[in-house]
């Protein structure tokens, strides 16, 4: 392993581009060279065996574990950072052999952001800090309302809050409940950049609003006023 090549951090999505160069002992993404690949999401599967598949909002890898990191636990819903050497398969799964592996905790200091959907486009990853960035505003978690369009009846909602829709990853907690389509619900939960055409939220609080009156304007007037209080002079400051 050639260590003075640096861990790529890509999406799942980019790992089917990925072209083995023998030559020169690396891997080739559009040109860059690497060997190790940095990679973040949920655990999803744990076969106990050191099998594990990870989830990252545009795909899933397979993480085969060595005997050190089989003797920790790695529950499902996890959130964790993967570095390790990146295999091509030719299976419909790829794998990454972990040389380091940690679970990044949530950290519910940082509010979760009133956001639109069209606002979301401008959402930036600052890996360093965990956390996400918008406008020089450093957030985990998004807060977002709208009405269910699509429902797949397998944990997976599409949102449409009237300036853009947002795919709706549910947990098994979740997906014991019942979601028609056309109800108005509030949703916060770990926004995931995705480089797909609909963003991503892992679901962590839904509640159903339907019933409320004048909910969507309220919703409105509410990001506006966080907008306006809190967010305002937060941009202006890094700007």
């Amino acid at each position: 392993m050639d260590y003075s090549l640096a861990a790529l951090k890509v999406l799942c999505v980019q790992l089917k581009d990925v072209r083995q160069t023998p030559s020169q002992n690396a891997l080739n993404l559009g040109g860059i060279l690497f060997q190790r690949a940095w990679i973040q999401g949920i655990i999803v599967s744990n076969d106990g065996d050191g099998n594990l598949i990870l989830d990252d909002g545009t795909g899933v890898i397979h993480l085969s574990l060595s005997d050190v990191f089989r003797l920790r636990r790695w529950d499902l819903g996890m959130y964790v950072m993967v570095v390790g050497g990146y295999i091509v398969s030719t299976g419909e799964v790829p794998v990454i052999k972990p040389t380091h592996i940690r679970r990044l905790r949530m950290d519910y200091s940082l509010a979760a952001l009133k956001v639109l959907c069209v606002q979301l486009k401008d959402v930036r990853q600052t890996p360093s800090q965990n956390a996400l960035n918008l406008g020089g505003i450093l957030f985990q978690r998004a807060w977002i309302q709208g009405i269910i369009v699509s429902n797949n009846g397998d944990g997976d909602l599409i949102l449409d809050d009237g300036t853009g829709v947002i795919h709706l990853s549910l947990s098994d907690v979740f997906r014991l409940r019942r979601w028609d389509l056309g109800m108005y619900v509030m949703v916060v939960g770990g926004y995931i950049v995705s480089t797909g055409e609909v963003p991503v939220i892992k679901v962590h609080k839904m509640v159903d609003l339907s019933s409320s009156p004048d909910r969507e304007a309220m919703w409105y007037l509410e990001v506006l006023e966080a907008y306006k209080l809190f967010y305002q002079p937060l941009i202006e400051d890094f700007l």
